[in-house]
């Protein structure tokens, strides 16, 4: 493992921003306390995969120190002068297995009862942490290579993000998954040729003393909250507009301008996360306009979370806005022509309030996606505390911590606060109906 500080400027009076990686999260918790404690300063930690960082760095990420689960990542990013130093080795890391609890797996060195397992059946599946961008992952794979499983076991391993497992950081462990309960075996990695597999038991008792538990993120809900605000302020004049042309105009192409609108409904977050991290990034013409103009990088920051929320959330705003133009009868607008009124007055004394309900239905709508919005959030802005972290990813991150309480308090809150939404857009639509009866 290999820290990095990052290439730029070191004389913020900040506190500094790390990127580090997930299987640090405990070490790091007590380690900032003790920083925060000596200075008086408190440390802004992002935990995540490091190959994920890497290129979230690559994108112009504000990150002033990089904890790598892997120094082959610090040393590409030195190469490429994106780093203030080539790094220093600051750990060797371990895998873990968990096995089930009274399981018929016998742990041992050479992993001879693992083989058995996969032969007789008793191994139905392995998660290992995803290959492709975890450091751990590819330490689990030369392993399990190493002693030849690798193939058989095609078919039975989930490569994930994080191993979804309720006792399982999810960064960096390899998880057996059986019937019963969790037992724990440590596999110790030699470094660089992951030959050595000194094995040591131990009890996992259910502990829950890592770190702080049931602790509500009011810095995440508050970015939340202000991040659906100004979205919902940006957007919902623009949806007003694009409702009304689409609801009374005819024109060619209509379809696909009203299929583009939806799109956002049936592309998948990461998909819609991928292609505005591209359009945002620092190397492309958008990210490059940018930073000419306001000196800084718009991935990454709350100006370019703010421009992807406003993308994801167009149908949310336009398609009830344009349900509501259509509703109004076309006399009502000729009847107001007919009185003298201009077409600026008809439309902000007749046609605005007869629309309201679908207004207020866009704004419930698009203030409540917007809470609870992960995957773009992620993909454009990071997990950067204080600037991009909202509270969806302060929940995942919860889980991952084995905070079980403080996941359950703020998807609480993001629960009452859907329902309420969800059901001020019924009321409105049934009260909308009954109008019309």
């Amino acid at each position: 493992m290999t820290p990095a500080m990052a290439a730029g400027d070191g004389q913020r009076a900040t506190a500094p921003l790390v990127a580090a990686a997930a299987d640090l999260q405990y070490a790091l918790g007590e380690i900032s306390g003790l920083f925060a404690r000596e200075t008086g300063l408190s440390v802004r930690i992002s935990f995540g995969s490091s190959g994920n960082f890497v290129r979230q760095i690559a994108q112009g990420a504000p990150f002033e120190i990089f904890l790598s689960a892997d120094e082959t990542y610090v040393e590409a990013l030195a190469k490429r002068g994106q780093t203030a130093d080539n790094g220093r080795l600051y750990a060797i890391g371990r895998l873990v297995v968990f096995a089930s609890k009274g399981s018929p797996l016998i742990p041992d060195p050479a992993l001879d009862d693992l083989a058995a397992a996969l032969g007789d059946g008793r191994l139905r599946h392995l998660a290992i942490a995803n290959p492709e961008h975890a450091p751990y992952g590819r330490a689990a794979r030369e392993v399990l290579r190493h002693r030849g499983l690798w193939e058989t076991l095609q078919g039975r391993l989930a490569p994930t993000r994080g191993v979804a497992h309720p006792l399982a950081p999810a960064h960096g462990l390899a998880q057996g998954c059986f019937d019963d309960g969790p037992a724990i075996l440590r596999l110790h990695a030699a470094a660089g040729g992951a030959r050595d597999h000194g094995t040591l038991r131990f009890r996992f008792a259910h502990r829950r003393s890592w770190g702080r538990l049931g602790v509500m993120e009011w810095d995440a809900f508050s970015l939340s909250l202000r991040l659906a605000f100004w979205t919902c302020l940006v957007l919902l004049p623009l949806a007003v507009l694009a409702g009304r042309a689409l609801a009374w105009r005819r024109f060619a192409g209509k379809g696909f301008v009203e299929a583009f609108v939806a799109l956002p409904l049936v592309l998948p977050p990461t998909v819609l996360g991928y292609y505005l991290l591209t359009a945002f990034g620092a190397q492309s013409p958008l990210g490059r306009a940018f930073a000419t103009a306001f000196g800084g990088n718009l991935v990454f920051t709350f100006e370019g979370l703010l421009l992807a929320s406003v993308i994801f959330n167009i149908p949310f705003a336009v398609q009830p806005l344009q349900r509501a133009f259509a509703a109004i009868p076309p006399d009502m607008r000729e009847a107001a022509w007919c009185s003298g009124m201009s077409r600026w007055a008809t439309f902000w004394r007749v046609e605005l309030p007869l629309a309201w309900p679908g207004l207020v239905s866009a704004f419930a709508l698009t203030f409540a996606h917007t809470l609870g919005e992960f995957g773009v959030v992620l993909m454009v802005g990071g997990n950067i505390p204080g600037e991009t972290r909202t509270i969806a990813i302060a929940i995942y991150d919860r889980v991952q911590a084995f905070d079980d309480g403080g996941a359950a308090i703020m998807s609480a809150l993001l629960l009452v606060l859907s329902f309420i939404a969800i059901g001020l857009v019924y009321i409105l639509a049934n009260r909308d109906r009954r109008g019309h009866a």
